[in-house]
């Protein structure tokens, strides 16, 4: 167990369904974040696009774009 009380077993789980979905080519690439109790685990594999200029970069260096969307639609909802 970490301290945020996420299970390693369960996270390797996680990091497991992510490779083989981008393996077997359904997505080019995949990110995953958990947050509990202040802790926050996050997961990457695969590349941001199957091609073009974006097929050689990790899938982790869209997170920020995602989080910015995540962002503004909580902002919409907040408001």
């Amino acid at each position: 167990m970490t301290s945020g009380g996420f299970s390693s077993k369960r996270l390797a789980r996680v990091r497991d369904v992510l490779s083989r979905h981008v393996e077997a080519g359904y997505v080019p690439g995949a990110v995953a974040v958990v947050a509990r109790h202040g802790e926050v685990h996050i997961e990457a594999t695969g590349t941001l696009a199957f091609e073009g200029d974006d097929s050689g970069t990790p899938a982790l260096r869209g997170l920020p774009i995602l989080f910015d969307f995540w962002t503004a639609a909580y902002q919409a909802i907040d408001d």
